[in-house]
């Protein structure tokens, strides 16, 4: 059965066993009370009342159902996790692929392979956003004796892009 913290979002999974010790010490607690459990992802405690186990969705499909029922089956569950939920579920990665930018006459790389996207685009993850990694240089003078410290003259020149993380996700639920 899958509990999903009303906080963070995050999908906890618990195992039959747990399932029917939660089932067997909620029939010993008053009506009144629910079992308390705490999101290992953000620490909150999550209130487990006995309707959540009422309306409990399996998490497979028989495997003896037809494709198309499989589907049907498949978007039902999925239906009834988002209207239980009200939002989907999604898990955020990034990844860091370096550009064909030019530093000082020499390419930082020989080209910008987006392989690594295409292959995470297959597993069903998309592109949220973009951040460049620049590099800037800031020109300073030689060393000034009286105040034994660099003196800058200009601004932060340039602003070369070496590189480009990607943030990612996808939606388990």
């Amino acid at each position: 059965m899958k509990i999903i913290c009303p906080y963070c979002d995050f999908v906890i999974n618990l195992s039959e066993d747990q399932v029917h010790k939660a089932l067997d010490a909620l029939a010993k607690m008053p009506k009144e009370k629910s079992l308390k459990l705490k999101c290992p992802v953000c620490k909150k405690i999550i209130d487990l009342k006995p309707k959540l186990f009422s309306q409990k969705i399996p998490e497979t499909i028989p495997s003896t159902q037809t494709d198309e029922k499989s589907k049907v089956a498949k978007d039902k569950i999925e239906s009834e996790l988002k209207d239980y939920n009200k939002l989907p579920v999604y898990e955020f990665k990034k990844i860091y692929i370096p550009v064909d930018s030019v530093h000082e006459g020499e390419k930082l790389v020989e080209s910008f392979d987006i392989s690594p996207l295409q292959e995470l685009g297959k597993s069903g993850w998309d592109i949220v956003t973009v951040v460049p990694r620049t590099f800037s240089e800031t020109f300073r003078t030689k060393e000034d004796a009286s105040l034994s410290k660099n003196l800058v003259f200009g601004a932060a020149s340039g602003g070369n892009i070496m590189g480009v993380y990607f943030i990612l996700r996808r939606c388990i639920v």
